[in-house]
């Protein structure tokens, strides 16, 4: 025959299930928000061996009636079905006696009453009228520890208050410092969703850790990524959310469902709206990071495929127009009349610097060249004299080029500001951007087509060269041409030519 459980049993088990005593924390918190205190003071007091915990509220009290039908009847409870207040099971007081305290004391008061509750450590408990008004309840918590195990208690105390306290409608303040907050996430781009009794947000979080949180009124009722969005973070907190009887998950019901509705809606567009905006505006590497993720996820809404997304010559592209110009995508790191003119020739160049490079290889599938690595726009220089005094250089490096074979259209002066190392490159029209692949070019033969031999002004040699050209324009003309053909695969037949040519151009050596 089945024996029946005691009171003292019932609150044995009860007492038991707190696996870690400081969790009375929560459960005296919670009570003081369900009395409606929007602030909450913990504080530590060590003192002749004694450690003692004060919670202080400063909400509805208690008067005789509740102290005996609610407070001392531990197993009564007013609040189910009351969705303003969770401490559902009439639980949260019992579980002071999880820290095996010495004695337990109660303040409070209520319209004009006020009492003092002693609980002695075998749980009975005596009732003083008090003489004194009291603010709310306060609760001590009294046990013999050393000093350094009530060390130990108060740095977990903290940890206890900041992981289940965190997000509560009011103020929790551990001697003197404040551990709760506004809901909130680390994350490199959120969006929110509040309507009355819940509030959402889901990001995309700065570690790149997957995270759910559930609360009820900010107090956690489960954390942890099994319930997770992959790759984003996500927090809700509802008054119509409750936790399972063991306090070690959210209840997964009715509620939880149409709060995970609200989650994933939030998860598809509105996060990707912000994140592509926040973007398209921004060079940080966290937020195109995120980007970067978002696009490998493979989750991306198919209307964000087609919203602007990576600044560029001529407006933003999105990801579509991106994927359709894969073979024509560079990046330069601002506008300028390269860019102009590669974008109305029908390349797109991206206006990023390298956060947002990953993303777009993502979507290119390959790397993104930089374009001023790929083109050159010579710049002609401005005003008569500087032409003026390149025109001995210019006439003896045609001749000594032609000299050679090589079919000129004619010799320039130009700014080559990318090209710090070219002495002079060759164009086929330099009012033209001209490929990094052809600078070189320099083609002899009757069917070959004439280019223009451009000189770079921005060369530390050059300048040298045109001053020495004034006296000998046929030396100077040799060596620009030694510096143009530089790097270039060893000819001996045209190096012979070329000092044949040179010596053939000096009046003296003519002579």
């Amino acid at each position: 025959m089945t024996q029946p459980v005691g009171v003292d049993d019932a609150l044995d088990t009860l007492v038991q299930q707190f696996s870690d005593p400081l969790a009375c924390l929560r459960e005296l918190v919670q009570n003081s928000l369900d009395a409606g205190s929007r602030q909450i003071d913990v504080a530590f007091d060590h003192a002749d061996g004694v450690m003692t915990i004060e919670i202080q509220d400063y909400g509805e009290g208690m008067d005789r009636a509740i102290i005996d039908t609610r407070l001392t009847r531990l197993f009564s409870s007013s609040k189910d079905g009351d969705f303003t207040k969770i401490g559902r099971f009439g639980i949260g007081f019992v579980s002071v006696f999880a820290l095996a305290p010495d004695a337990v004391v109660v303040d409070t008061g209520r319209g004009g009453e006020r009492w003092r509750i002693v609980f002695k450590a075998d749980r009975s408990f005596t009732r003083i009228a008090l003489d004194e008004p009291v603010a709310g309840t306060r609760v001590r918590i009294l046990k013999a520890v050393s000093a350094a195990e009530h060390e130990a208690l108060q740095a977990r105390a903290g940890e206890v208050l900041r992981y289940w306290c965190k997000h509560v409608d009011g103020e929790i303040w551990l001697d003197g410092d404040l551990v709760s907050g506004p809901l909130a996430l680390d994350a490199v781009c959120q969006v929110r969703h509040v309507e009355e009794g819940t509030e959402v947000l889901v990001g995309v979080p700065t570690d790149g850790r997957t995270f759910a949180g559930f609360y009820n009124k900010g107090l956690t009722l489960h954390e942890g990524a099994e319930q997770g969005l992959p790759g984003l973070a996500f927090k809700v907190s509802s008054r119509y959310l409750e936790h399972t009887l063991t306090r070690d998950n959210v209840l997964h019901d009715a509620q939880y469902e149409r709060a995970m509705t609200i989650v994933r809606r939030l998860a598809g567009v509105p996060l990707h709206q912000a994140l592509w905006a926040q973007a398209s505006q921004a060079q940080d590497a966290a937020t195109w990071r995120a980007v970067g993720d978002r696009l490998r996820a493979g989750t991306l809404p198919p209307e964000l495929a087609r919203a602007p997304l990576f600044p560029a010559e001529g407006g933003a592209l999105s990801v579509e127009a991106l994927r359709k110009a894969a073979d024509r995508v560079y990046h330069a790191p601002a506008a300028d009349a390269l860019t102009a003119r590669r974008h109305r020739a029908g390349d797109r160049v991206l206006l990023v610097g390298a956060a947002a490079l990953g993303p777009a290889r993502e979507v290119v599938g390959r790397e993104v060249p930089a374009l001023h690595r790929a083109f050159v726009l010579p710049r002609l220089p401005e005003g008569p004299a500087e032409a003026e005094r390149f025109r001995p250089l210019q006439e003896a490096a045609r001749r000594l080029f032609e000299g050679l074979g090589a079919k000129l259209q004619g010799v320039v002066l130009a700014h080559l500001p990318s090209l710090a190392d070219d002495a002079a490159i060759t164009a086929a029209d330099v009012s033209e951007p001209v490929p990094m692949a052809e600078i070189r070019k320099l083609d002899a033969g009757f069917l070959a087509r004439k280019r223009t031999l451009v000189v770079n002004v921005d060369h530390p040699t050059v300048a040298h060269l045109i001053r020495l050209a004034a006296r000998e324009p046929a030396v100077a003309a040799w060596m620009l041409a030694r510096l143009f053909f530089l790097g270039l695969p060893v000819d001996a037949g045209r190096d012979a030519a070329l000092m044949a040519a040179t010596l053939k151009a000096r009046p003296e050596v003519a002579r």
